[in-house]
């Protein structure tokens, strides 16, 4: 036992000499990473507005191909703006963040707030086994798809256990998703609001890969340093459709970054990162 913790502060001390050592603290990339312009801003919020707008028109209309393809585009519009929320980057108010954390969270069935506190607590603990959101980030794939069905009610158990002060919130959005769930089950009894039955249907499969996308893709809790511990991908065309969240190593070295600047982060950092062997992926 004391062999294996002196192997585990070793690697520490080791992680935090490499960090130290070789990443350059925001303020030397550029203060202007870290500014949100009214202009992105609105993008940044209207983009999941409108690609819900366009599900439900395609829906009503009955364009159920196109329709199923778009609450994609909703979940990740969605999760781009909601990250950053997550982490207070865009610039807003307390009062108005938290406002749109809990509203926005809700386009994907889920408590803004309970996210926000695994994220948190993730960026504190990760690769640490007592990491709420990234603990099966190590795990074959197999048993992470087991564990789609039950991952959000285990971010939602952590987050109320560990901070009762955002339990009245977690109520209140945890009540109105249970809302919105219960009217398309019983819609989809009676043969009404198709679009709502078919959207909570496919987002609610969303939401049970969640922890693949987000979770094992972008993450290798075995890495020998930071720098390797997280993933990110380079490219023109694949980063741009994430919107910025290929950059998810950029995003665990400097989290205050907004999304809408993470490409441009990798840019100037990418001579640092080939350089210290991080994780990079080429793509299109």
């Amino acid at each position: 036992m004391i062999a294996v913790d002196s192997v585990q502060i070793d690697r520490a001390i080791h992680q935090l000499q490499v960090h130290a050592a070789s990443v350059p603290s925001i303020n030397e990339l550029g203060d202007d990473l870290l500014a949100t312009s009214r202009r992105q801003l609105t993008i940044a919020l209207v983009r999941p507005v409108a690609a819900i707008g366009c599900y439900a028109w395609a829906a009503f209309h009955g364009h159920w191909v196109v329709a199923v393809l778009l609450v994609p585009v909703v979940f990740v519009s969605d999760v781009v703006v909601v990250h950053d929320l997550m982490h207070s980057s865009l610039g807003l108010s307390r009062r108005m963040n938290s406002l749109l954390l809990g509203g926005l969270a809700l386009l994907m069935l889920d408590s803004g707030h309970s996210l926000a506190a695994t994220h948190q607590a993730h960026h504190r603990l990760y690769p640490s086994t007592r990491d709420p959101e990234a603990f099966l980030a190590g795990w074959p794939l197999w048993r992470v798809l087991a564990a789609g069905p039950t991952y959000r009610y285990q971010l939602w158990n952590w987050a109320w256990r560990h901070h009762p002060d955002r339990r009245r919130t977690m109520v209140a959005e945890i009540a109105v998703q249970s809302a919105i769930v219960a009217t398309a089950i019983a819609a989809a009894l009676t043969g009404h609001l198709v679009p709502l039955c078919v959207y909570v249907a496919v987002a609610t499969i969303g939401s049970w890969l969640f922890p693949v996308v987000s979770v094992t893709t972008v993450h290798n809790p075995h890495g020998a340093t930071e720098l390797q511990q997280s993933k990110t991908l380079h490219g023109r065309l694949i980063p741009r459709i994430l919107l910025g969240m290929g950059h998810h190593l950029e995003h665990h070295l400097w989290p205050t970054v907004p999304a809408h600047h993470l490409a441009e982060t990798s840019r100037r950092a990418e001579r640092l990162l080939e350089a210290s062997h991080a994780a990079i992926t080429r793509v299109p």
